[in-house]
């Protein structure tokens, strides 16, 4: 959206309530349409004990040896954190109250903090549920409150096997053609959970050739991929984009080396598209008033395209509250 600024963005999650920020897929925050939080949270829920141990990875292990299930320690924090979430609370505040809420099992003995909490994994899956979103912010932090309470009614679905077959479709309109391993790599789900999904779906999909590999992609997109629109003009993808947040990264960009440019272990940069190819990587540094954007570009950018890169980069700049962009080429 060209015309969005922050305070837009800040009324629609705060006072109109038309967006809300969850944690939906993987246990990560995302900020989606209020009416499509069942999608990104109950859709996203594993469907199996196979599947939620999946999830869970790390934090498996320490339940195992307590001898919890999955099922089990999430059903009981689901419970817990519905009983003591009775104001917005930061995640810390939340973890603090579920003592005494919660098997001793559950709050296995952490060496970093030295003491005993929830695993961090299992707390954020609890959104899953739906009954959690972020609410108001507390202390200048983010805070998690009841759904019911946030938004005066509760969003979660009785049908969650269409929640799921409704995330898949957004998956494979977004990122298709796809496999259901790539969904499954998406999610955290088991590859036997993300394989029903893809079996429900089956006469929606229609397959497609990639490399001798054998990929879906919706019936109803077929026209658009045959003909597809051309992509133009300069792009400025934040790290983290959803775009680049495709599995199959070696079709974005073919070279090694410079994929692990793009996508590190922790600090992802910026990603410039022009023409819709991948030309480069960016970073933003604020100073005063100004955002200073520096460029590392693998392919040369014709000096024709330099007022299209300005006018993105100060887009970018007023939605980080800055007045203006500077361009700088490493």
């Amino acid at each position: 959206m060209q015309d969005l600024d922050p305070e837009t963005y800040r009324c629609a999650l705060l006072e109109d309530k038309t967006l809300v920020r969850v944690w939906g897929v993987r246990g990560a925050p995302y900020v989606v349409p209020t009416s499509d939080t069942h999608i990104f949270t109950n859709g996203a829920l594993p469907q199996g004990d196979e599947s939620l141990a999946a999830l869970l990875t790390g934090d498996m292990l320490r339940l195992q040896n307590a001898g919890v299930s999955a099922r089990e320690a999430f059903d009981k924090t689901v419970e817990a954190v519905d009983a003591v979430l009775d104001r917005p609370m930061r995640k810390r505040d939340l973890s603090e109250a579920l003592h005494g809420h919660l098997p001793r099992e559950l709050e296995p003995w952490c060496d970093s903090c030295q003491v005993r909490h929830i695993p961090d994994g299992l707390l954020r899956i609890v959104g899953l549920a739906g009954g959690i979103v972020f609410g108001p912010r507390v202390e200048g932090s983010p805070a998690l409150a009841r759904t019911r309470d946030w938004l005066g009614r509760d969003l979660r679905c009785e049908d969650r096997t269409e929640a799921r077959k409704a995330l898949a479709r957004r998956f494979l309109r977004v990122y298709g053609p796809i496999t259901h391993s790539h969904f499954a790599t998406w999610t955290n789900l088991s590859v036997t959970d993300t394989r029903r999904t893809w079996e429900r779906l089956q006469e929606e999909m229609a397959p497609v050739a990639i490399d001798g590999r054998c990929c879906c992609i919706l019936k109803e997109d077929l026209g658009v991929l045959r003909d597809a629109p051309h992509a133009g003009g300069a792009r400025f993808l934040p790290p983290n984009d959803p775009f680049l947040a495709q599995r199959d990264r070696a079709v974005l960009i073919p070279e090694r080396e410079l994929r692990r440019k793009v996508w590190k272990p922790v600090g992802n940069p910026g990603v410039l598209l022009i023409d819709g190819e991948p030309v480069g990587i960016w970073r933003a540094k604020a100073k005063s008033r100004r955002l200073e954007i520096t460029l590392e570009t693998w392919s040369p950018i014709p000096a024709r395209r330099r007022t299209e890169l300005e006018q993105e980069a100060d887009i970018v700049a007023r939605l980080r509250g800055r007045t203006e962009a500077v361009l700088a080429q490493k």
